[in-house]
C-alpha cells in the first residue's frame, strides 16, 4: 500500500495558503487536460473556452456526450456571423445541474470574445441543435400566426451566415447580424 508523505504538520497560515494555491493549480491543469481530450472542445479555441468558463460559470462547455441527428457535436456551429472575416461560434451550453440550455453566439472581438445570448431553454438541452445557415433569405414559418416579437421579422435577407438553432422535427429560429443588430425569423426545419 502506497502512502503519501504528510505535507502539513505544523504549518503557518501562509504556508497553508500556498499549498491551497498549488492544489488549485493542479486541479486547473487536470481540468484543461480533460477539456482538451474531448472531441467537441477541440473545435473551440482555448481562449474561447477560458472566456466561456469565466462568463458562464454555471454552464458546461459543449462535450461529445450529446449526439443528435448523428452529429457528434450538435452543440457547436461556426461561421462568420457578423461579416468581419473572422471565425465566430454558435453554442448550446448545458447547465452544470439539470438539462437547461443557454444558446450563445461568441463573436471574435479584438483579441477576445463578445457574447450574445440568444435564448434560455429550461430542460431542453438534449433536444436542441445549433447549425450554420447560408447567407440568403429566411421567411417566417406559416405555422405561426402570433404577432412579431422584438427583433423578429417576417422575412429577412442575411448578408452573412445565419446562426440557426431549434429542435428536430419542430420549428427553429435563424438569427442574422443586419446593420449592427441581431434580427431573427422563426423557420421550419
Amino acid at each position: 500500500m502506497n502512502t503519501l508523505p504528510s505535507l502539513v504538520f505544523d504549518t503557518t497560515v501562509r504556508q497553508r495558503r500556498h499549498l491551497g494555491m498549488l492544489v488549485a493549480v493542479i486541479c486547473i491543469w487536470h481540468a484543461q487536460d480533460v477539456l482538451a481530450a474531448d472531441a467537441c472542445n477541440k473545435l473551440l479555441p482555448i481562449p474561447l473556452q477560458t472566456s466561456l468558463a469565466k462568463f458562464f460559470p454555471a454552464f458546461h462547455l459543449p462535450i461529445a456526450d450529446n449526439k443528435l441527428n448523428g452529429r457528434t457535436c450538435p452543440d457547436i456551429a461556426h461561421g462568420d456571423f457578423n461579416g468581419d472575416g473572422r471565425q465566430d461560434f454558435l453554442l448550446n451550453l448545458k447547465t452544470r445541474r439539470g438539462d437547461d440550455a443557454l444558446v450563445v453566439i461568441a463573436l471574435t472581438h479584438g483579441k477576445g470574445w463578445q457574447f450574445k445570448t440568444l435564448g434560455e431553454f429550461p430542460g431542453e438541452h438534449a433536444r436542441l441543435y445549433v447549425q450554420t445557415g447560408k447567407p440568403g433569405i429566411y421567411r417566417r414559418t406559416k405555422a405561426l400566426d402570433s404577432p412579431l416579437q422584438s427583433g423578429e421579422m417576417r422575412t429577412m435577407k442575411c448578408p452573412y451566415p445565419a446562426a440557426i438553432f431549434g429542435t428536430p422535427e419542430s420549428s427553429g429560429v435563424a438569427y442574422c447580424h443586419i446593420h449592427q443588430n441581431w434580427k431573427h425569423v422563426w423557420i421550419s426545419d
